[in-house]
C-alpha cells in the first residue's frame, strides 16, 4: 500500500493537506466561523488557477466567469475595504495549500489508487501533527497527566485508520 515512485510528491502533498487544516483551524480562533469558512471558499479560484500550470489544463471563459462571481461572493463576506481582519488571510491561505493539494493529487489518484493517496495522507498527516502536538502547549501538558496518553491514543488512531483492514473489496483492488 505505501510503495510509491514518487514519495517526495506523497509527503509535499501530505504536508500541505496538515498545513491547511492547522491553518483554517488556527484561523478559527481569531475569526468568526462563518467568516473562515466563507473566506476558504476562495479555493475554487485558487484550484482553477492552479490548474493551468500544474495540469497543463485549459480554463475557458464561463469556468473564469463563474469563479469569479464565487470570488465576488468571498470578498462581500470578508469587506476587504470595512472591517478587514489580517487573520482572514490564515483561511484564505489554507484555502491555496488545499488547492495544490488538489492539483499535485488530481494527475496521480488514477495511477497511483486512492488508497495509497490516502495511507500517504492519513500517515504523515496524523505523524506531522502528533510531532507537533509534543511541542506544542508543553506547559498545560506537565499539568495534566492524561494529555500525553490523549496525543498519543489519538496518533495511534490516525494510524489505524490508515490501515487496510481484512481482504481487499473489489473497491479497493
Amino acid at each position: 500500500v505505501l510503495r510509491s515512485a514518487r514519495p517526495k510528491l506523497q509527503i509535499l502533498r501530505s504536508l500541505g493537506l496538515v498545513s491547511s487544516s492547522v491553518l483554517f483551524i488556527t484561523g478559527l480562533q481569531f475569526l468568526p466561523i462563518a467568516e473562515a469558512s466563507a473566506t476558504s471558499f476562495v479555493a475554487p479560484l485558487f484550484v482553477t488557477a492552479l490548474s493551468i500550470p500544474l495540469l497543463s489544463e485549459h480554463v475557458g471563459i464561463r469556468r473564469w466567469i463563474a469563479t469569479l462571481v464565487g470570488l465576488i461572493g468571498v470578498l462581500i463576506v470578508i469587506r476587504p475595504g470595512g472591517d478587514f481582519s489580517p487573520w482572514s488571510l490564515l483561511p484564505m491561505l489554507s484555502a491555496f495549500l488545499w488547492a495544490l493539494y488538489v492539483d499535485r493529487a488530481t494527475p496521480y489518484n488514477g495511477r497511483l489508487g486512492g488508497l495509497r493517496v490516502f495511507a500517504w495522507t492519513t500517515l504523515l498527516g496524523g505523524l506531522a501533527l502528533t510531532l507537533a502536538a509534543l511541542f506544542v502547549d508543553s506547559a498545560k501538558a506537565r499539568n495534566n497527566r492524561c494529555m500525553g496518553s490523549s496525543r498519543l491514543s489519538s496518533a495511534g488512531a490516525s494510524i489505524a485508520s490508515a490501515m487496510p483492514s481484512g481482504r481487499p473489496t473489489p473497491e479497493t483492488r
